[in-house]
């Protein structure tokens, strides 16, 4: 496994009724193998909501370093587009078309 590579992980349906049990998250993270690491280009979160926020709060140390620094979240489609090829990016359909759905919020500032 010597060629960098880039995961995509879409949270469009994470909610607290899905999320894993954090200590797994940190057997998971303690057991990828060294290669994993070395080459892991980037790591894309897609559409985090408010339910894998929360989440991510009850885990002490959620990524190493090493991969934090190379994680990056995008809240549209379209975001991860301008680094991503559309083709390129393999997301469910349903999630293609709740993008497309979405309608603008207007906040009063």
């Amino acid at each position: 496994m010597g060629k960098p590579f880039e995961v995509v992980i879409d949270l469009t349906q994470f909610s607290s009724n899905n999320e894993i049990q954090s200590q797994w998250v940190q057997q998971f993270i303690q057991i990828l193998p060294f290669d994993i690491k070395e080459n892991l280009a980037k790591l894309y979160f897609y559409n985090t909501n408010t339910a894998f926020k929360k989440f991510v709060k009850k885990i002490s140390r959620p990524l190493p370093h090493k991969i934090a620094k190379r994680t990056v979240f995008y809240c549209s489609l379209a975001e991860l587009h301008e680094h991503i090829a559309p083709g390129e990016i393999g997301l469910p359909r349903s999630t293609s078309k709740n993008s497309r759905n979405q309608k603008k919020i207007n906040y009063n500032l």
